[in-house]
């Protein structure tokens, strides 16, 4: 997997055409590492083989144990050899050799976009891993087969488990984010997930209530046992710090909402009273607090930061929450078009849609339909992922999805983020 570190902290944006407020760092970051939608079906067809390779090897070895004669009524021993062999090595080609030729790099650091603040020369000092990238092994190249063996990692790891301790938080919410309001009616209560545990004596030697927090926002309908995944949590952990998942309105398994207001990429004022409630019930004044945000979880992630930072500057007696430190994995960029066809390409857009319309409208049907149900209509109607988020947004607090992405969108507000902040992608994504 190639891939792009993004430091950003007062970086020199360069706008997008046609805009006065959009940043230049997707597009920047794009211009040399597109993934053609060609390419993306050569690697599918790429996988196909490795599979039907290894499938071909692993009957060879049950042969082989077997018995090591080759019988058949029709084909001449050699022949029936040197056809499998030639099977293979074509097999091998397709599955190993076809990613070289593709446009994008085989292997580590494509690129690293760093800001203008000298603290980031600190941080790149203090933390040399960042300028390295993972170099795959031959028969890990193809985007989609290096799905494998992180399949495998996450089953091994979800069936340990990590022993979270479940915390109810209460939240609130107005029905229009863009109108005034003072008294909220879209009430409900999410749940946060903490490893390890505040209430366990087990952890007491290592961690107090003064150890570094990190808030993660976990993926598209992901979960604190998958964010994808849960590797990152085992070495927050081991590192000293605890984890904390914000799982959001409408996110947590087999919890149905009591207000029809959820949002797919999370709601900033959610995170907020999440803050505060771990600052006046869970940790000390001197906890500090750090965001990790993993693919659509880091939309709500950059959002609250420009809103935190900019709020700091432009009302310096308004209480706001402060963050160390940020991490954004696989993000979007751009929400407006990130759930796109062409941009969230086959067949994962196809994969994921009917378990985003199972897991957020079908089980809350009944109340989401009471609110708005031609909303409801057209989410359940939807043929990507870009029309659910689309047809969504007056459940999010917004009459029409151009407030939604004027509000929301976190390429708009980036460049008023003055936290440290990491951005990490892999050029070659499997879904784009």
């Amino acid at each position: 997997m190639s891939c792009s570190f993004e430091v950003l902290n007062n970086l020199v944006f360069v706008p997008n055409a046609g805009s006065d407020k959009s940043i230049g760092v997707e597009s920047k970051w794009a211009e040399g590492n597109t993934i053609t939608s060609f390419s993306h079906e050569i690697s599918l067809l790429s996988a196909l083989s490795f599979i039907a390779l290894m499938f071909l090897v692993g009957l060879w070895v049950i042969r082989w144990t077997l018995s090591r004669k080759i019988v058949t009524s029709r084909v001449a021993p050699g022949n029936f050899a040197r056809s499998q062999a030639i099977s293979t090595a074509l097999l091998l080609i397709l599955a190993c050799e076809v990613p070289v030729f593709l446009s994008t790099p085989n292997e580590g650091l494509v690129d690293l976009i760093q800001g203008t603040d000298p603290l980031l020369n600190e941080i790149l000092a203090r933390v040399p891993s960042i300028r390295q990238g993972p170099s795959p092994p031959i028969f890990l190249r193809n985007r989609h087969i290096q799905f494998i063996p992180w399949l495998i990692q996450n089953e091994i790891h979800r069936l340990q488990g990590i022993p979270f301790q479940r915390q109810y938080v209460d939240v609130s919410d107005c029905a229009s984010k863009v109108d005034e309001c003072h008294s909220p009616q879209m009430n409900d209560t999410i749940t946060l997930d903490i490893f390890p545990p505040f209430d366990s004596d087990e952890y007491a030697n290592d961690f107090n209530r003064s150890s570094p927090v990190i808030l993660f926002a976990p993926g598209l309908r992901c979960h604190s046992q998958d964010l994808p995944g849960n590797s990152i949590i085992r070495k927050a952990f081991g590192a000293g710090f605890r984890s904390i998942v914000v799982n959001r309105r409408g996110h947590t398994p087999n919890q149905r909402l009591k207000s029809p207001r959820w949002n797919l990429f999370g709601d900033v004022d959610d995170l907020e009273q999440v803050y505060w409630f771990l600052k006046n019930n869970l940790v000390t004044n001197d906890t500090a607090f750090f965001l990790h945000g993993i693919s659509s979880g880091t939309a709500v992630t950059v959002t609250a930061l420009s809103k935190w930072d900019r709020r700091r500057m432009e009302e310096p007696d308004r209480k706001t929450p402060t963050v160390l430190a940020s991490v954004a994995v696989t993000p979007g960029y751009d929400i407006s078009k990130v759930f796109r066809r062409d941009r969230f390409l086959w067949p994962y857009n196809d994969f994921l849609m009917q378990g985003v319309k199972d897991h957020f409208v079908v089980q809350n049907e009944g109340l989401l339909r009471e609110y708005n149900n031609d909303a409801v209509d057209k989410i359940l109607e939807a043929t990507n992922l870009q029309e659910i988020v689309d047809a969504g947004v007056q459940f999010a607090g917004y009459d029409n999805s151009s407030l939604y992405y004027q509000h929301l969108n976190p390429i708009n507000e980036l460049r008023d983020i003055s936290t440290p902040k990491l951005v990490l992608n892999a050029v070659d994504d499997v879904s784009i």
